[in-house]
């Protein structure tokens, strides 16, 4: 891998001389750039974030912000 991105061959040798191309997937990399492209851009939001306001004001955007993914991905709460 470089810089995370896959460089495989598309083609495989199953032995016996048979080789095998796989099927592309075009998404794959786009995907795992996007990745980077966001995470790139976050990381450089928090660091502004900082240089604006200070730590203890970013500590607090983040806690809160966290909870609130958390609240939203852990969906409703089960009863036994």
């Amino acid at each position: 891998m470089i810089l995370g991105l896959r460089t495989e061959s598309p083609i495989h040798d199953v032995g016996e001389g048979i080789r095998v191309a796989t099927v592309a997937d075009p998404f794959g990399n786009l995907g795992e750039l996007v990745g980077w492209i966001k995470g790139g851009v976050v990381g450089v939001v928090g660091m502004l974030l900082l240089g604006v306001i200070g730590w203890i004001p970013t500590l607090a955007v983040i806690g809160v912000g966290g909870f609130v993914v958390y609240k939203l991905f852990s969906g409703p709460k089960k009863s036994e």
